[in-house]
């Protein structure tokens, strides 16, 4: 028996250290290397940028976030949010309106377009655009779609409290107007932009 269990071992165990030492023979190590000394003089443009913006000088400081976006070595979320910042600042509401979209696609996180930030741009059709596809709104079909499924999850109850009938059928139909009234309800999330802010 103890012999079968290192019969069964032992393929696993080979299968592991040659996976290992091949991964470790064929990994480039030059590529890591270069990444790694290009790395210092990219820190440098990180550290001047954001000097550049702290001071106001925005359009310095876009110069060189581009510079970082286009070698592609550092996050590109953090500078995502500094170009939006600063083409907002410097009142640029297409470039400011294609960061924000960037980073809210790369974050997930949508509530970033209502930033006090990009109050200056407010008013710009391109973030209007921006601002109907991710913040939430409460309108008339949503209210609609909520008050249909309220009705949906009344009837499916009291359904179930009908005495002179079959209770399966009874059970079956409530099962499934229930079922529709959470279809209607996420239906009422989408038009009311909540996909966005619940799973």
């Amino acid at each position: 028996m103890a012999n079968s269990k290192k019969i069964i071992l032992k393929p696993f165990f080979s299968a592991f250290i040659f996976l290992f030492i091949s991964s470790s023979l064929f990994s480039n190590p030059d590529k890591i290397n270069t990444l790694n000394n290009g790395g210092t003089e990219f820190n440098e443009l990180i550290i001047s940028a954001t000097k550049y913006y702290d001071n106001n000088r925005y359009a310095l400081a876009i110069k060189n976030y581009e510079k970082v976006l286009k070698h592609g070595t550092q996050d590109s979320l953090a500078v995502f949010k500094k170009l939006a910042f600063s083409y907002a600042k410097s009142n640029q509401p297409e470039l400011a309106s294609k960061y924000i979209h960037k980073y809210v696609l790369t974050s997930l996180d949508p509530s970033f377009v209502e930033h006090s930030y990009f109050d200056v741009i407010n008013d710009s059709e391109e973030y209007q655009v921006l601002a109907d596809t991710y913040l939430k709104q409460v309108g008339l079909w949503s209210i609609f779609c909520f008050y249909v499924a309220f009705i949906g999850f009344f009837i499916s109850i009291v359904l179930n409290f009908r005495e002179k009938s079959d209770r399966v059928a009874n059970l079956l139909m409530s099962a499934f107007i229930l079922i529709h009234s959470f279809f209607i309800i996420h239906i009422g999330l989408y038009f009311s932009n909540y996909q966005y802010y619940m799973p």
